[in-house]
């Protein structure tokens, strides 16, 4: 914050302090006027209403000696208290009318008492001089008597005494609020004083803050500078003119320190950026290995696998050319094997390029539109007549490579006859996406470190090496890039009571693109 604005608020703050003090002050006088005013006029309407009450009295009490023993004045005293009376109702009326002026209209009730006051007064009143104008003959005790009793006695006295305890409760009530005026108005004072105590602290505590701690921290600044330590830095927060000063000197010293730091910043980021790309080497030499590793692997398990059916095709070759000629049976049964030998090869060839066109994300699929529960009753037929797919669901239609699909049931119906036991359960299931098949065993199942593993190219599992010794181990790594192929995934769970669970799940319409096989 500037000096100068600094100094504006402050002043503005000290001023506003003031003025709430004299308003205050202005305030709680104009009050006690207030309230001394209404003091005055309460007491003045009591006094108006005691003066009402004996005048009442004396002309009442005329009215009935000048019907008892006669009018002796010839009603002068009457006619001097009713000018009395009128005259205290107009005082009272007067004075109710400056209480109004005064606080309002919440005493207009007391004019609508008075009126009726007044009424009722000159009601009675009439009723006596009445009664007196009538000759001494004709006039009814029994009915002076009630008057006296009930209309002057009874209704007027209650009506007179109400006002004048209303005046009373009004005089107290007025007091009271006059005293508790005179408190409020010492606390409030006392309470603006405190608060300008406060503020003047307040004031007092900020222009030291805001002027010797900055100017203690700039000296300590510029004696660093002067001692050539350009990393010093006063960081005055704000923006006052000494602020100003010291982010001038701040950004000074930075320029100097900021020669010194680009060296060593060069030389931290050529070093980076050595280790970055020798890490970056490392890793490339690393994913190298690994792929050259898996293709020598590839080309270890290729050849191993060809192997086998190209030494029957040498052998049978080898016999078929071996000593004399053979009657054409013998070399017709010769090329038979030979075909097979070779068709053999071919599938497995045809695998190992799919399986290895899916792990580089190229697989080439011949998509159309069949009925799936059709497409395994027939898939299951030709391994086992004797075997039923079990499902509910009816039509079952799939978009996908119709043979890439019946290789994956045959696959897993023919590893399930294989490696499991007699009891094959073969059931179609709907999901969300598509379709499940699973391929139920009650066989001796897998270790978990074989279901791990069993999707493995040309990994044979430990019970397959004691029931079956043929086989190439690519049927699982088919079923899954074929799956995979279409979208969706292949493995292997227990069967509860023991056995093992084959589960494919294919979309209804992978989003793969079309191309031959």
């Amino acid at each position: 914050m500037r000096l100068a604005v600094l100094l504006t608020r402050s002043a503005t703050t000290m001023l506003a302090l003031i003025s709430a003090a004299v308003g205050l002050a202005w305030w709680s006088n104009e009050r006690s006027f207030t309230m001394t005013e209404r003091i005055h006029l309460a007491h003045h309407s009591f006094e108006a209403h005691l003066h009402l009450r004996a005048n009442v009295a004396d002309i009442f009490k005329q009215y009935s000696d000048a019907l008892l023993i006669g009018d002796r004045d010839k009603g002068a005293a009457e006619t001097r208290l009713k000018a009395a009376i009128w005259q205290n109702i107009g005082t009272v009326r007067a004075v109710v009318a400056q209480e109004i002026r005064l606080v309002g209209t919440t005493e207009a009730s007391e004019l609508n008492d008075l009126a009726v006051l007044e009424a009722t007064l000159r009601q009675q009143i009439i009723k006596m001089e009445q009664m007196i104008a009538l000759p001494a003959n004709q006039r009814d005790i029994e009915v002076l008597a009630h008057v006296l009793d009930q209309g002057i006695d009874r209704e007027l006295a209650a009506q007179i005494d109400g006002a004048i305890a209303h005046e009373a409760q009004e005089v107290l009530e007025t007091e009271q609020d006059a005293a508790r005026q005179k408190v409020m108005s010492r606390f409030l004072l006392l309470g603006l004083m405190v608060l300008v105590m406060i503020g003047a602290v307040v004031l007092v505590l900020v222009w030291r803050s805001r002027m010797t701690a900055p100017l203690t921290a700039l000296l300590q600044g510029v004696r660093e500078l002067s001692h050539g330590n350009f990393s010093h830095r006063m960081t005055l927060a704000g923006q006052s003119e000494i602020a100003d000063v010291a982010n001038v000197l701040d950004e000074l010293s930075a320029r100097v320190a900021a020669r010194e730091r680009t060296l060593t910043e060069q030389n931290a980021g050529l070093e980076r950026a050595v280790g970055e790309r020798t890490a970056d080497l490392a890793r490339m030499l690393d994913e190298a290995n690994a792929k050259d590793d898996a293709r020598r692997q590839m080309l270890a398990d290729v050849s191993h696998e060809l192997r086998t059916p190209l030494t029957i095709i040498m052998g049978e070759s080898d016999i078929a050319l071996r000593g004399e000629d053979k009657t054409s049976d013998i070399y017709k049964e010769a090329l038979v094997r030979t075909r097979e030998a070779a068709s053999h090869t071919s599938l497995l060839v045809d695998d190992l390029l799919f399986v290895a066109r899916h792990e580089a994300d190229r697989p080439k699929l011949v998509l159309d539109l069949f009925d799936l529960r059709q497409l395994m009753l027939q898939a299951v037929a030709m391994i086992d007549p004797s075997l039923h797919v079990f499902s509910d669901l009816q039509p079952t239609p799939i978009r996908a490579d119709r043979n890439r699909i019946r290789q994956a049931v045959l696959a897993l119906v023919q590893n399930a006859k294989v490696h499991g036991g007699p009891a094959i359960r073969i059931r179609l299931l709907t999901t969300a996406r598509g379709y499940k098949i699973h391929v139920e065993d009650d066989g001796p199942g897998l270790s978990p470190e074989d279901r791990e593993r069993a999707f493995t190219r040309f990994f044979r599992g430990s019970n397959a090496a004691e029931r079956y010794a043929e086989g190439s181990g690519l049927g699982l790594p088919i079923v899954r890039a074929i799956a995979e192929a279409h979208g969706g995934g292949a493995w292997l769970d227990d069967r509860n009571g023991g056995g093992t669970v084959a589960v494919l799940e294919l979309l209804k319409s992978p989003q793969r693109r079309e191309g031959p096989a």
